[in-house]
């Protein structure tokens, strides 16, 4: 590890890491064993069904169930197989990306980018990009001080 900069602006610089992953623990005590239905309503207050994959316990043991290992970064091979690899993509990785988005990402990574891109770039494009945080289709109308503006919420 490195600390470079000064005292009001350190960068650090992690020489021998090659992973980072944050998470959200939850400990929960209780004068009793609780039950598998008890977890799940344990789960149903502290879990965000949007954002997260619900929690799992291991009664056991007493802390969460790890479903899974942590994958390595994946490109997709866009300059090589174009739009048809992001099609796979958006099939395999459930980005739900519509065909406007695919063009762009498809221009973006072959034109000025001139590289595959990871699938979390996609992940995070898609999920920036979605319905439910840019209601694209929404088209409310504006009314603003009792008057319809002529634009609309999205473009």
């Amino acid at each position: 590890m490195v600390i470079e900069g000064d005292r009001h602006r350190p960068r650090l610089r992690l020489l021998a890491v090659t992973r980072i992953e944050r998470g959200v623990a939850f400990f929960i005590v209780s004068s009793q064993p609780l039950s598998k239905a008890d977890y799940a309503q344990v789960a149903a207050v502290i879990h965000d069904r949007m954002t997260g994959g619900g929690p799992r316990f291991d009664r056991r043991r007493g802390r969460p169930v790890r479903t899974s290992a942590p994958q390595p970064l994946a490109t997709v091979p866009v300059l090589a197989q174009g739009r048809a690899a992001l099609e796979v993509a958006n099939a395999e990785l459930g980005l739900a990306l519509s065909p406007d988005e695919i063009d762009y990402l498809v221009a973006a990574f072959t034109g000025r980018l001139r590289r595959d891109p990871s699938d979390v770039e996609l992940m995070m494009f898609a999920q920036a990009n979605s319905e439910h945080c840019r209601h694209k289709i929404f088209n409310a109308d504006w009314i603003v001080d009792g008057k319809r503006s002529p634009s609309r919420c999205s473009g």
